[in-house]
């Protein structure tokens, strides 16, 4: 990335709000896991992006849509006290960038 930016003048690329579609919704989270595993690594090795944001990190448990409230990687239970729990996404991820 950082020759074709000297050789090209060209400018970084982040891929920004990455995931599976509606992620662990209905008791994905296993599908959501191995989506990110393989396309993940895939991602990073065509060299093209300077950053990649996954779309989110903390489940929203507010949001107005079920569906919507479940697109983390990490839960996040607000009551009684609140508890964050990685998903196995988060697992896969960490195992991913100590690569």
């Amino acid at each position: 990335l950082e020759k074709r930016k000297v050789t090209t003048g060209a400018k970084e690329i982040w891929l920004s709000e990455f995931n599976k579609d509606h992620c662990s919704f209905e008791e994905k989270q296993r599908e959501q896991a191995d989506y990110l595993g393989r396309k993940l690594p895939e991602i990073i090795g065509k060299k093209v992006f300077s950053a990649v944001f996954i779309h989110e990190l903390f489940d929203k448990p507010a949001e107005k849509l079920e569906q919507d409230r479940h697109w983390g990687i990490i839960e996040v239970q607000p009551e009684p006290n609140l508890k964050l729990t990685p998903k196995p996404a988060a697992q896969v991820i960490s195992e991913i960038i100590k690569e």
